[in-house]
């Protein structure tokens, strides 16, 4: 071999070295990310969505679900998301705009409850079609944990309106998040 095709050999050896390194070191890079299993699915005439194997659900109303975690099964501090649909949540209230607010207000921004906006309502998309979103975060009694609730308002083909809340406290976001991106991005309408 001659002294060029080694020293060409080696430069490319380094370059090669330098990308892999790059990737691998790079905070968004191409190295393994932990990913959320969502090995059960909730399908109704309304909507389907694929959830974590210990998460259980409720429908304590029709009309209405919610999701939680394991550790809000064992009684602790965990994730949970609720889920509300409606034709119409009181006359005049049909945009996405106006159930998102009439919910806010009516909810967690109630002025007997301490919870607060974290930052401007939002346009997003949910189950491929348009819909608004909002952050809020506070406690429900005074000594509990500070909480985060993240609320997308969206409406299906047929009219009605669809509220997904997804909630842990603030502490455990974090960690909740990933599972809440997924659920929410595994979301059908199929009314």
């Amino acid at each position: 071999m001659t002294p060029r095709f080694v020293v060409g050999g080696l430069m490319v050896l380094a370059v090669l070295g330098l990308i892999i390194g790059a990737v691998l070191l790079a905070p968004n890079g191409l190295s393994p990310q932990s990913t959320v299993v969502l090995s059960r699915e909730f399908t109704s005439n309304a909507f389907r969505f694929r959830y974590p194997e210990d998460w259980s659900y409720q429908i304590p109303r029709q009309n209405t679900m919610f999701l939680v975690s394991a550790e809000m099964m064992q009684q602790q501090n965990g994730a949970s998301m609720a889920i509300q649909r409606g034709l119409r949540f009181s006359d005049g209230i049909d945009t996405l705009e106006s159930v998102m607010t009439v919910y806010l207000e009516r909810g967690p921004l109630r002025p007997d409850r301490a919870w607060t906006k974290a930052g401007a309502i939002e346009t997003t998309t949910l189950a491929g079609g348009e819909a608004l979103f909002a952050a809020v975060e506070g406690t429900e009694i005074a000594g509990t944990p500070l909480m985060r609730s993240e609320i997308t308002v969206t409406q299906g083909q047929n009219g009605y309106f669809y509220i997904f809340s997804v909630t842990a406290p603030l502490d455990q976001w974090a960690q909740a998040e990933p599972t809440f991106a997924a659920i929410l991005a595994s979301v059908e309408l199929l009314e």
